[in-house]
Formats: C-alpha cells, structure tokens, sequence
C-alpha cells in the first residue's frame, strides 16, 4: 500500500515550491501525493501528475497576493498588517476545503506550509500526524529571548551587550504581541488562529522541518520537533539553459522578485547608473512578470525570468532581494550576493548573509559603493564555507525518514488502541 501524503500550501509562489520541491523527492511508486491549496494552481500540480483538491474559497486571496505588492518605504508595520490580515481571511476561507477533502480522501500524513494554519489544525481536529514544512526556520522561538535576536523586524543582527539584550527582549514582546493581536482582527478564529490556547498552530508538535540552513542562523530553537533537513532552493518550472553573451568581462543577475509595485522601476534606473559606470559588465535585469519578453538596452539585458538551476553558473554576482529561494541559490552555486531587501523575512535573510559573509547588506544610500565593495572584494572564504556547508545536507534522506517516522508511529498507537 503506498503512503498517503497531503500537501497544503497558501498559493503563494514560495510557499507551493518549496513543497513541490518536497513531494519531487518521493517515489510515485511508494506514494501517493495529492496537493491542497488554491484553485489557480491546478493546472501546475496536475502537469507534475499530481493530485489536486481546491481551495475555491482561494481564488480572491489569490488575486490579493498578486496585487498586494508594496512600496519598499512604505511604513513597515502596515506591509506586514496587509499581508497578515489578507493571510487570515484566506485561511479562515480555507478550512472547509481542507477539512473536505481529507474527509473525502483521508491521507495517512499532512505537510502542512508554516503559514498556511488551517492545514495543521485540520490535521490536529482529525487525529492525522502532520510535517510543518519552512525555509524561514527563524521564525521559531529560541531557547533564549533575552539574549537571542528577534524576527521580522528589519533585520537585526546579533548584540551581546546589555543593550543589545534588552532590544532582544522588548522584539519579542513586539513579535508576540503582534500575534496575538492578529487574533482580534481575524475573522473566523476557529479556523485560522495562531493560537489555540498556548500551542501556537503554526508549528507541527510532530516533526518541524527546517528546509535551510543552520550554518547562517543566530538562534537555537526550543521545540524538540525541530528536524534540520537543510537548504531548498525552490522547484524550477523550466530547465532552459539560456545562453548569455561571453564578450564581458563579468555577468551579474539582478532581480528583486515581484513583491513591490515601484522598486522595479527603480532597480532599472540603479542598474543603468551601474552598466554605464562598467561598460565591460552585462547585466541581466529579470523583472519577474511575464509578457514584457527579451530585449537588450546596451549591456543590460532585460528577461522576464530565468531558470536558476541551470542558469546560475554563467553569473560571476547577483543582486537580490533575499528572498529565501534566490540566497540558497547563491550560496548552492558559491556566488556573492548583494542584498535589497524589500519586505517581510528579506531583511532577516539579508542580514545573516551579511553577517555570514555570503554577501552584501546595501540601501539606496550605499548601492553604488556596496556595489563596488562586491566585484573588488578578494576573499569570499566564509562564502566557501557555506557553499560546502550546504552540500553535505541531505533534506530528501531527512524528509523520507521524518515520514516513515510518523507515519509508524501513528501505526503502533493504532494497534495499542486496538489491543485495548
């Protein structure tokens, strides 16, 4: 009998990849994978020969991510009500769906995205053993709130003095109070909550799997369901190998995703300062939206995307916003980085590759400068170090083994119950 296993992911770019990337490790012939999530994303999940349950309740919040996009000064704390408000409402919608098709269907095990709250608490209102799947591992509580450093609030990096440790203790507050003032704005508290009682549902009491890095974090984490199964970068929907021109002396990636509605333009306008001041560079300036095609302006060449995997080895830098599938990628391929972050985790991202050496923090002030900093520095030896660092991981071993783990263990309560 093959091992049942459900996905459920908020429709959100970075989040269903990540678990795709999961279910390409498993055998079809020893599992079975269906996919929970929103309606829009059937036709992907149905070419990879997958099974798909909607989430019809989905397709409007589908649209609110893709027009929710930010300015990156607008004022931090209302991108993140934005998204969160937008992040509940879907996930209240979502439960019904969820809940029906495990009803429909009853997997023997859920993987569950660590933002996507309902489908743990299906998971739990059913008695099913769950994987809380993330990449932003982070955003756990650590062993120490008084010395470790907080989450989500743009960025900060470790500080061993006694300010430094009263500004740790006063972010968490700030963090935790933000959740539980998320509950007096969310609209349906029985299905999408991130507390019930003092369980925060976000994470599995099961197995938390860290899909990233340990090398770059600051913190240890308390729950003992934490499992490091190490870096994903995020499936690739093509594996087009796209020749660049070889008459420069360097090739640099530019992307900053799809997130802000006006830092694109900007980017343009930072990257022309740049190809004009190094005319022996040809910089690839991805937009990330699809339709506006090919062209080159100069030595700046304009794509609407391009797969990293097979592409990544003709760049000598990236600049980036540190969105977590672009940093591992950076660090898979051994390349540095320069990091503009634009909301939410970026920051944090952005500043643990810093902080490690994989690359470089820079701001509107600092772009031109930082830049210079990137293609004249000599030593990239913490670099090296965490590009090898990220090769002796093994997250599908881990995966697998996590699965059968509960899964059994699920059995042996069975036959207990039945003994009896």
């Amino acid at each position: 009998m093959k091992i049942r296993i459900d996905f459920v992911a908020i429709p959100v770019s970075g989040h269903i990849n990540t678990q795709i990337e999961l279910a390409s490790f498993l055998d079809p012939n020893e599992y079975s994978v269906r996919f929970i999530t929103g309606v829009k994303q059937k036709a992907l999940i149905e070419s990879l020969g997958y099974d798909f349950a909607p989430i019809i309740g989905g397709t409007e919040i589908e649209d609110y991510f893709k027009n929710a996009r930010i300015a990156r000064n607008d004022f931090y704390p209302k991108q993140m009500l934005n998204i969160g408000i937008g992040a509940l409402k879907w996930m209240s919608d979502a439960y019904p769906f969820v809940e029906s098709a495990i009803l429909e269907d009853r997997p023997d095990l859920m993987v569950c995205d660590y933002v996507t709250l309902q489908g743990g608490m299906v998971a739990r209102d059913y008695g099913i053993p769950y994987i809380t799947n993330m990449r932003t591992q982070f955003v756990q509580d650590p062993v120490d709130e008084e010395t470790h450093v907080p989450y989500f609030l743009k960025g900060l990096k470790p500080d061993e003095t006694a300010l430094g440790k009263l500004r740790n203790v006063i972010g968490w507050k700030i963090i935790k109070g933000a959740k539980k003032m998320g509950e007096l704005v969310n609209p349906n508290p029985n299905k999408a909550s991130f507390y019930r009682g003092d369980i925060e549902t976000m994470f599995s009491p099961h197995c938390i799997l860290g899909c990233g890095m340990m090398e770059i974090e600051y913190n240890q984490f308390k729950s003992k369901a934490f499992v490091s199964a190490g870096p994903i970068c995020s499936f690739s929907k093509s594996m087009e190998y796209v020749p660049l021109p070889t008459n420069y002396e360097k090739r640099i990636l530019v992307t900053i995703g799809t997130i802000s509605y006006q830092d694109q333009d900007l980017m343009t306008e930072r990257v022309r300062k740049l190809a004009a001041k190094y005319p022996n560079y040809l910089f690839v300036y991805t937009s990330g939206y699809m339709g506006k095609g090919q062209f080159q302006e100069g030595n700046i060449l304009f794509m609407d995307g391009i797969p990293y995997d097979p592409n990544m080895p003709q760049f000598d830098y990236v600049i980036h916003h540190a969105g977590a599938g672009i940093f591992y990628q950076t660090i898979k391929h051994n390349i540095p980085s320069m990091y503009f972050p634009i909301a939410h985790d970026q920051f944090d991202f952005s500043s643990r590759g810093d902080y490690h050496g994989a690359g470089i923090w820079t701001n509107e002030a600092k772009f031109e400068a930082d830049f210079e900093d990137l293609v004249t520095r000599k030593d990239w030896s913490k670099l090296d170090a965490l590009h090898e660092a990220y090769h002796a991981y093994d997250p599908k071993s881990v995966f697998i083994e996590q699965i059968h783990r509960l899964v059994n263990e699920k059995k042996q309560q069975g036959k207990k119950l039945a003994i009896a």
